[in-house]
């Protein structure tokens, strides 16, 4: 037992020293139960990082100053002040070994699917910050000896100095993500759920301990000098810090450091003004083809927010609209792979844009609408002047945007409500509640009820309500009477089996929080992306099995799987795959994924009256117009013999020819059989894509005449719309989409009535370009 207690007095020779790892280590016990921070991982090591940096700054001034130890210069000291310090630094680092090993065994009862993974962010993130807190501790003692209240303020300017700096970037900046001594790395949005160990964390850290050094051994030499002692080889250690540290920082942009807007500006090289936007562009290929369409996409959507918000943000200047070709570049540049921002303060927005009519540039222009009527410096829906009610924020985007899906918000609210799975309005509009929910919940609720707040009274109203979330002072009723009034108008309206499925599918998910290994399986999927998308079939194959072994019960990662195994050409493990979660009882959404595998894969096998019937069992099901057309393109294949079509469209559907070469096998059985109109389609949907509009023209003529699948037809009729409004024939476009507005889907009527909003205004606004 004697060691023991020796052990113990050395490691908490104090009262206060004794409290800090008491307190340490409920910390840890506390975090066992908050999800996220319940196993070892980043986020874990980011609140520890931040507990044990500060902890240890002021535990090294009581060190000093409590005759733990000497003073780093003091006269009477005998023994280098370096080595007091790597004494006093392994009884710091002892703070976070409670703590991690609860949460290391909290891995008994929470799936922790990335251990190595965890142990990484802690060294990178908790460990560091215990030694930097410590430094900062050090050199203030030193500054400034016995003086105990000025050494107290001093180390919280520098704290609060360096929490600043990292809130002034984010705030000042394009990034979302960035870096700070005990925080390490801030990784951005929630909602970008993949992250793995990222190297601007690793070089930030190696920036942080070039600094540690400098500091560490200028007061070594400092020491050494006033002993008298040689000081040559400590000196050396210096000069080697600081030409490491400014290295680094020289690089500080390349290596994900500190990114600002001048960089990202330069990374995308692309510049193109007109009347209310700068926009910043890729120099790719198709983005210089398409940068005319991107920018009247731009004016068409100012001119949507406008008339829709009645504000005109561009009177304070133009807005920078900062357009990224993929999510990786956008990851690496500002931050939030899946996440587009609109800091409306800086009048700029970050998003990706995948050609024109994107309803992502609608809804985060949306945010930059709201800015005149918005609260605070950040412009926005503030609750009690500090906390942001994004429910209003992004109901409010999501409400003027209201993209062309085939569930509006209301139609799926009233959808969410009858499956029991929507939260309470009231609970998702404040400042906490709608970060707890899945994103696709929330916003669709909360646009939802902002669009019939301004439908039923006017944008006016929700102008004064939306600062600070007074619907009182606003509307002359309290927030319960309004969630009520809109429960009742969703409540009314009418849904078909068919749209409940839809709905049930789209957003029965979990949120974040409730996911099994959120972070590991996030980053995962989007390895196997990557590698699906260099080919990497293997890889996409194994990355998969791994995610299984960590969720095995997540249907959608079997299925995942499942295509995996196909695009790998081992059919029949795909086959017992799709068999054994087709056994189970499944819900229809779900089923019709799987029965479309089915379809493919017995295709594959030449088993064509299977495939068949499972296609048309899918069709019975709950599947969005994207899977309906090419379903019934598949089962319209089917019923050809094969020397009538059956042949090219199994291989220009399913085959594995590359893209520039798959074309052939449409344009062969079209030519072969000018008449079919099928064929038609395939080849004018094609040539579409690749926008050769007037080669497509007569194909989606002869395919909208000849088809009589009124989906197949309908969306012939789209792109024909499209094309004549490409080729500046808007008389013409007006004609087609008037006859689309009468479809029986609301898909298409929504996206007709959009694209005639379009003619409308491009007949009088001619945007130039600079």
């Amino acid at each position: 037992m004697q060691p023991v207690r020796t052990f113990l007095s050395w490691l908490a020779p104090t009262h206060v020293y004794a409290a800090a790892f008491i307190m340490t280590a409920l910390a840890g016990v506390l975090s066992c139960f908050i999800p996220l921070v319940n196993l070892l991982g980043y986020e874990s090591a980011a609140v520890f990082g931040v507990l044990g940096g500060i902890t240890t700054t002021f535990l090294t001034l009581h060190a000093v100053n409590g005759d733990v130890l000497r003073a780093p210069l003091a006269d009477e000291r005998d023994v280098s002040p370096t080595s007091d310090f790597f004494v006093l630094l392994v009884r710091h680092e002892l703070l976070l070994v409670v703590p991690a090993l609860l949460l290391s065994l909290n891995a008994l009862r929470v799936v922790n699917c990335a251990y190595g993974t965890g142990v990484g962010f802690w060294l990178a993130i908790a460990v560091p910050a215990i030694f930097l807190g410590q430094t900062i501790g050090w050199l203030v003692a030193t500054l400034l000896p016995g003086r105990g209240r000025l050494q107290i303020g001093l180390c919280v300017i520098v704290i609060v100095a360096s929490a600043a700096t990292l809130l002034a970037h984010l705030a000042l900046q394009p990034p979302i993500v960035g870096h700070q001594l005990f925080l390490g790395y801030f990784s951005g949005s929630i909602y970008d759920e993949a992250l793995s160990l990222p190297s601007s964390l690793l070089w930030y850290r190696a920036m942080n301990m070039a600094a540690a050094i400098v500091v560490l051994a200028a007061i070594e030499v400092v020491w050494r000098r006033r002993q008298g002692r040689p000081s040559r080889w400590v000196a050396i250690w210096v000069l080697l810090g600081l030409a490491a540290f400014g290295s680094i920082w020289a690089y500080r942009h390349d290596l994900g450091i500190r990114i600002d807007r001048e960089y990202i500006q330069e990374q995308l090289g692309g510049r193109l003004e007109t009347e209310h936007f700068v926009i910043h562009y890729p120099q790719t290929g198709y983005f210089l083809k398409n940068r005319e369409q991107l920018a009247e996409d731009h004016e068409f959507r100012y001119a949507e927010m406008a008339d829709f918000f009645g504000t005109d943000p561009a009177t304070e200047g133009k807005i920078h609209s900062y357009v990224y070709p993929d999510r990786e570049v956008k990851g690496r540049l500002m931050g939030g792979r899946r996440t587009l921002v609109a800091k409306l303060w800086l009048h700029e927005m970050h998003i990706t844009w995948r050609g024109y009519g994107d309803h992502k540039l609608a809804h985060e222009l949306a945010h930059i609408f709201t800015e005149p009527f918005g609260a605070g410096p950040l412009k926005l829906s503030m609750q009690a002047g500090v906390g942001v009610n994004m429910g209003l924020v992004e109901g409010a985007a999501t409400a003027a945007d209201w993209p062309t899906e085939e569930l509006s918000p209301h139609q799926a609210s009233a959808a969410l409500r009858r499956l029991e799975l929507a939260p309470s309005i009231s609970y998702i509009v404040d400042a906490s509640g709608f970060w707890t929910q899945s994103s696709g919940r929330a916003y669709t609720l909360v646009g939802s009820f902002v669009r019939f707040l301004i439908d039923e009274y006017g944008v006016e109203k929700f102008k004064r309500a939306y600062p600070t979330g007074d619907f009182q002072q606003a509307y002359g009723k309290p927030a319960t009477e309004l969630v009520g009034e809109w429960e009742a108008f969703v409540d009314k309206l009418e849904l078909s089996e068919h749209e409940m499925e839809l709905a049930r599918y789209l957003f029965d998910r979990p949120t974040i929080f409730d996911k099994v290994c959120a972070r590991e399986i996030g980053e995962l999927k989007r390895q196997a992306g990557l590698a699906a998308g260099e080919g990497n079939v293997g890889m996409v194959t194994e990355t998969y099995e791994q995610i299984i072994s960590f969720a095995p019960r997540n249907i959608n990662h079997r299925i995942a799987y499942a295509h995996a195994l196909t695009q790998a050409r081992e059919y029949e493990r795909a086959q017992e795959v799709v068999e054994e979660l087709l056994d189970d009882e499944q819900a229809p959404a779900v089923r019709a994924r799987l029965l479309h595998l089915r379809g493919d894969l017995a295709w594959r096998r030449g088993n064509t009256e299977v495939a068949e019937d499972a296609y048309r069992d899918c069709l019975g099901l709950g599947v969005p117009s994207d899977s309906r057309r090419l379903l019934e393109v598949k089962l319209d294949a089917l019923s050809r013999a094969p020397e009538s079509g059956r042949e090219q469209a199994f291989e220009y559907l399913l085959g594995e020819a590359s893209n520039g070469v798959s074309l052939y096998y449409p344009m062969h059985w079209h030519h072969q059989h000018d008449d079919d109109a099928l064929a038609a389609y395939l080849v004018g949907r094609r040539l579409w894509a690749e926008q050769l509009w007037e080669r497509a023209i007569p194909y989606l003529e002869q395919a909208n005449a000849g088809l009589t699948d009124g989906i197949l037809s309908q969306e012939a009729l789209r792109m024909l719309g499209a094309t004549a409004y490409f080729l500046d024939r808007l008389d013409q476009a007006e004609q087609t989409f008037e006859k689309l507005r009468a479809s029986e889907r609301p898909a298409y009527r929504a996206s007709a009535r959009e694209w005639l909003a379009r003619i409308a205004w491009k007949r009088g606004n001619r945007i130039g370009t600079q």
